[in-house]
Parts: structure tokens; C-alpha cells; sequence
């Protein structure tokens, strides 16, 4: 069990607290770490090439199969998670205008040309 310190931040030195902290790895493999620097505090996420490489070899996989349906649609493409999570947070926050259903968002996104090495060819 971990302790938790709870104060106001008034009472931290911030310049004792200046520089780079590692947080470490979360469960899907992104390591944050917390930059202090100045008036400022910067969360850092950083992600492994191998996990985008993983990634874009399944959507090349996908592809090369040519039989990519499943029941309840079809797949477009392969994302890493922390673009997915990034995704969710955009459509939670975002204005639901008419009722966007998250599928139709994905489907938006995954369409968008700045993802399109992510997306599936031939679908």
C-alpha cells in the first residue's frame, strides 16, 4: 500500500522539485514523466517505437489478409492506445452534436488523412 501526502502546493519548495521525474511505465507501456521547470508542470508521455512498430505490422497483417470482416462491422485499422485514449478524451469532452455516436467518431478519424498509415487498405 502506498502512502499519500496531501498538502497545498505553497508548502512544496519548488526548486527542490525542478527538473525530470520519471512516473514509470503504465499498463500499456507509456512512460510518463513530470517536468517542472519555471512556473510551469509538464506531464511528458513517451511510447516505445517497437509498441508503433507492433502496431503498423498489424495493419499491414490486416491488409494483406483481404477477409477483415467481423460481426458488428468491419475493421479500418489498428490504433496504439494512447492515440485511442486520446481519441475517447476528445469525444468525451467534445460537443455531442446530433447525438455522435463514438463508432461514427472512430470511423471519422480513422478516415482523417494525418492517420492514414493506420488505417486497413482495401476495406
Amino acid at each position: 500500500m502506498r502512502d499519500r501526502i496531501q498538502a497545498p502546493l505553497d508548502v512544496f519548495n519548488i526548486d527542490q522539485l525542478r527538473g525530470t521525474h520519471d512516473l514509470g511505465y503504465d499498463q500499456a507501456g507509456i512512460r510518463t514523466k513530470l517536468v517542472i521547470d519555471g512556473d510551469s508542470i509538464t506531464t511528458v508521455n513517451e511510447m516505445h517505437g517497437a509498441y508503433v512498430q507492433q502496431c503498423m505490422d498489424e495493419v499491414k497483417r490486416l491488409s494483406d489478409m483481404a477477409k477483415t470482416r467481423r460481426p458488428g462491422g468491419t475493421i479500418r485499422g489498428r490504433i496504439p492506445m494512447p492515440l485511442y485514449q486520446m481519441w475517447r478524451k476528445q469525444w468525451e469532452d467534445g460537443p455531442k452534436l446530433h447525438g455522435v455516436l463514438w463508432r461514427a467518431f472512430l470511423a471519422v478519424k480513422i478516415e482523417d488523412r494525418d492517420y492514414s498509415k493506420f488505417r486497413v487498405e482495401g476495406v
